[in-house]
């Protein structure tokens, strides 16, 4: 999963780049100002941090802003 976080905010942070990473109001307004495609990058469910909760700072620090302690699905 990190490197997937890692995949999206390097992709927005290149020079010339179509995207940008919100993480505020004031990005929102700027990424649609400037047409580009805006990201707002989230987690659903927390099981990733494995009883690590320097893991959220590690996420945060890499532009998540989103996240849910639970992911739903059915059971067998």
């Amino acid at each position: 999963m990190f490197a997937i976080i890692a995949r999206v905010s390097d992709f927005c942070a290149r020079p010339g780049s179509r995207g940008r990473l919100g993480v505020n109001a004031a990005d929102v307004h700027t990424t649609w100002a400037t047409r580009k495609i805006g990201a707002i990058m989230g987690v659903e469910g927390a099981n990733f941090l494995q009883d690590d909760l320097g893991r959220v700072e590690r996420v945060f620090a890499d532009g998540v802003h989103v996240l849910t302690l639970v992911h739903y699905f059915r059971g067998r």
